[in-house]
């Protein structure tokens, strides 16, 4: 789609950051950050992709054609590296060997459950394990990233705060505390989004761009706080979450999720999968259309009798 590679410098066409200014950085997360949004002349002169199938689109701005979701930006991105995160810096603290992090990882995985269960998850982790976040066997070689379904990881986040709510009450320490706040403020941003309708009132566009920027803010701390340098990493994600949040104030993010196209492609993935053995790879499309037309026609069956 020759959209802007992530480790460019000014990978955002929205506005003029740039990871080598530091007075335009694009992790700069304050109310008036010193980085700008691109005006109407600006977006036309760094559109985010020169590919036909978007430029040839008539109306509308498009550098807003490039959907900036909660799926991949939130879910996907800024929840799964700081789950990852967070996770990491619990089953292995200072000195940690891998016998006492596994302990750890079970005591944690313990806590998770009754915060499943006190709370009425009903999208929940069937199981947590060291392996799903970060290496076991080289377990500070790469930042922690927590692998899941994009809904189980958003249904994780507040259950994941009030794990850590519990932590910074029991222990008085600084760095739970900020866990908390920025799992509970991306928890609000969730439910805030969730509730409001496709276009949302002046004050919960306002308070849903401020849970955002909370979460990102104590998020920052933790990175600049944090005993490692592969903890609360910064990606390019952070930046467009700053964005996502911004953007509520004309339209609500849920209007343009992506849960349901996304659990189509696995379903079609499936469907694919089930067609592979014992088929050539040149007749696979034909056993695959031949199940999905069937599918589709018991489907039209079931609700035209």
């Amino acid at each position: 789609m020759k959209l802007p590679h992530w480790s460019k410098n000014n990978f955002c066409w929205l506005c003029d950051s740039n990871r080598k200014e530091k007075n335009k950085s694009p992790f700069d997360f304050r109310d008036k950050p010193a980085w700008k949004l691109h005006d109407h002349g600006g977006l036309q002169k760094s559109p985010p992709t020169s590919h036909t199938l978007l430029t040839q689109i008539p109306g509308g701005s498009m550098a807003y054609r490039v959907c900036i979701d909660v799926l991949h930006t939130l879910d996907l991105g800024v929840g799964s590296r700081l789950c990852g995160s967070v996770l990491h810096s619990w089953c292995y603290p200072e000195a940690c060997n891998k016998a006492k992090a596994t302990s750890n990882m079970r005591d944690t995985w313990a806590s998770i459950q009754a915060k499943y269960k006190s709370m009425q998850i009903q999208e929940r982790f069937t199981n947590l394990n060291l392996s799903q976040f970060t290496n076991v066997e080289k377990p500070w070689s790469q930042a922690p990233l927590l692998k899941g379904k994009a809904a189980e990881i958003r249904h994780l986040i507040p259950v994941l705060a009030s794990v850590a709510r519990d932590k910074a009450n029991a222990t008085g320490g600084l760095k739970e505390s900020h866990i908390a706040e920025c799992l509970h403020s991306l928890a609000c941003f969730y439910d805030q989004i969730y509730q409001a309708d496709f276009f949302m009132t002046q004050e919960e566009g306002v308070a849903a761009f401020g849970h955002i920027k909370k979460c990102l803010r104590h998020y920052a701390w933790l990175q600049i706080e944090a005993a490692s340098d592969i903890l609360f990493q910064m990606t390019p994600k952070f930046h467009w979450a700053y964005h996502l949040g911004y953007m509520c104030k004309w339209q609500n993010p849920k209007s343009f999720w992506t849960y349901k196209q996304e659990s189509w492609v696995g379903s079609m993935s499936a469907v694919a999968h089930s067609c592979a053995h014992g088929t050539k790879a040149t007749k696979l499309s034909v056993s695959f259309c031949q199940k999905y037309i069937l599918g589709l026609q018991l489907r039209i069956n079931d609700i035209y009798p």
